[in-house]
């Protein structure tokens, strides 16, 4: 697609306004857009973004809906409907995207970039069996097209069916074989698969086609840690120090390769520096990692600086909560899973700072009535008696949030089948509900 120099930079300052909450700035400089010198994929993509502001901003529960419904009657050119679907895919607005390009699929239904571009929009809501129906036709179409090869192949790892995933990654890298990423990925389903021979090929693969990978090493040396070869832990260690020596990867692989030489408590320093120096979106799975080495290790301990700042950051995810529990070094083989379900509320600080960002679809709109907002928090948590499982389920949400209203809701999830268990909460997610007032005593219509 032809790009005017002056272009992306107007679309990539319209989209980091709407991804910044930011959504009448980015109506009004879509308003400045000069239509008429666009071309038909630049319209599908300006008209996109429009789209997501007037979805976001709506207050019809049906959203802007009805409007793409309209505007798709009229009649398209496949370059703007294929740049109006992959552009609302971009901005997560899942279901637009699906209509928009389900109709390029009956317009062309011979060709292999609809289906494709509908299965990732399937992919990325976590629809993989529908995301594999697309790639398969898109292959039908074009059978040599190397990217659906690659989606299959992660949707299959997505789904944890590794076998699958492997055979899918190996008919990708016979079509790019100098993908290093992609053969980093194959030697990941192998590694969990247990076949560390066939994961070594792999990553020499990767080795060949991007040898300063740093994900390369990192994965590399997590595969030698199961196999305890201490050797190529070394041997990663050294490569990560020489390519990315203060990132949180090098941190712990060469922590690793400190407690392969029984140098534990060295190790655990540098796994505590991996943690801190963890960008945001590796911070739970840091904070897994950390745990994780302190309870192997016998350093429960020192594991308790790290758990102030994991409840404040609340750095949860299953492999944390499981960590968590185990270090509290309790087990049960009488104990249930209780499902609870606690109304929680956000402080003024960060309920205002919601509010900025979210959506009129969640946010209280006037401006005289200063509002809060609530959460339900829903736990599972293994105990012994529906009692010790609320009072772990208020221990733990006190330590994430300074207001708790109440449990809601108490029940088993599941009875125990006489296997040890750590007692403890093993999950948690939260959701929105609605604003309230700043007392607490009466809910508002969202």
């Amino acid at each position: 697609m032809p790009q005017n120099e002056q272009r992306p930079d107007r679309f990539e300052t319209i989209s980091d306004l709407i991804s910044l909450g930011e959504y009448d700035e980015a109506l009004t400089a879509l308003a400045e857009v000069n239509k008429s010198t666009l071309e038909d994929w630049e319209l599908g993509r300006l008209d996109a973004l429009e789209l997501t502001c007037r979805n976001r901003t709506s207050e019809d529960e049906a959203g802007a809906m009805p409007h793409l419904k309209k505007l798709l009657t009229q009649r398209l050119s496949k370059e703007y409907l294929l740049a109006l679907g992959i552009q609302l895919s971009d901005n997560e607005e899942f279901a637009f995207a699906e209509e928009v390009l389900k109709l390029l699929c009956r317009q062309e239904p011979r060709h292999h970039l609809p289906p494709f571009n509908l299965g990732i929009v399937y992919a990325r809501s976590g629809k993989f069996s529908e995301a594999l129906e697309q790639f398969e036709l898109a292959l039908k179409h074009t059978p040599d097209f190397a990217p659906a090869h690659q989606q299959i192949a992660s949707a299959f790892k997505s789904m944890n069916e590794l076998t699958e995933a492997r055979e899918w990654y190996a008919k990708y890298l016979a079509l790019r074989p100098d993908d290093a990423h992609e053969w980093i990925n194959k030697a990941i389903v192998e590694s969990d698969l247990g076949e560390y021979k066939a994961a070594t090929v792999s990553y020499e693969s990767a080795q060949r086609a991007d040898a300063e990978n740093e994900s390369l090493y990192f994965n590399w040396a997590l595969t030698a840690e199961r196999q305890q070869d201490r050797e190529r832990i070394a041997f990663c260690a050294q490569r990560l120090a020489a390519l990315v020596p203060d990132d949180w990867r090098t941190h712990f692989v060469a922590a690793w390769n400190a407690n392969a030489q029984g140098q534990t408590f060295q190790a655990w320093e540098r796994v505590v520096e991996a943690f801190e120096c963890a960008p945001e979106e590796s911070r739970a799975y840091c904070a897994g990692m950390a745990l994780h080495f302190a309870n192997e290790h016998g350093l429960r301990k020192y594991a308790e600086s790290l758990l102030p700042v994991i409840f404040e950051e609340q750095c949860f995810d299953e492999m944390v909560l499981f960590e968590l529990r185990c270090l509290s070094g309790a087990k049960s083989n009488i104990a249930n899973a209780y499902r609870i379900t606690l109304e929680g509320v956000m402080s003024e600080e960060e309920s205002s700072e919601l509010s900025r960002l979210e959506d009129s679809k969640t946010k209280y709109e006037d401006p005289a009535f200063p509002a809060r907002y609530a959460f339900y928090r829903h736990l599972i948590v293994f105990a012994e008696n529906e009692q010790q499982a609320r009072n772990f389920a208020l221990e733990f949400e006190k330590r994430c949030m300074e207001e708790i209203s109440r449990i809601e809701s108490v029940e088993v999830n599941a009875v125990s089948d006489g296997t040890d268990v750590h007692l403890g909460v093993s999950w948690r997610s939260g959701k929105l509900i609605f604003p309230i007032d700043v007392d607490g005593d009466q809910h508002a219509e969202a």
